[in-house]
């Protein structure tokens, strides 16, 4: 099968399901302020869970390590946050993410 039949299919998939609507709610903000009432603090409590990461191949898997959320309170500058620190174990490195 050539490269071109490739490049046609997914374009002939594409035209023929139409666009895709776009519900605005979702696009207008991306951010949270303290005090907004579109998140209610009584349901964000501080936690932490250690989840156990498996690899699978095929037919067979192992243990690859653990996963470990935590979600912390604070204050920066007098306003209240919140801060999520993802940490990744595996057999080759850590990797931290937060936000």
């Amino acid at each position: 099968m050539s490269a071109y039949s490739f490049l046609v299919y997914p374009l002939i998939a594409a035209l023929s399901t139409g666009s895709p609507e776009i519900n605005e709610s979702r696009t207008t903000c991306d951010t949270v302020t303290a005090g907004e009432k579109a998140v209610s603090s009584s349901y964000l409590t501080d936690f932490t869970v250690v989840r156990r990461l498996t690899l699978t191949r095929g037919d067979s898997s192992w243990p690859f390590g653990t996963q470990t959320e935590t979600l912390t309170s604070g204050r920066l500058n007098g306003r209240p946050t919140l801060l999520d620190v993802l940490i990744f174990d595996t057999p080759r490195a850590r990797t931290i993410d937060s936000s």
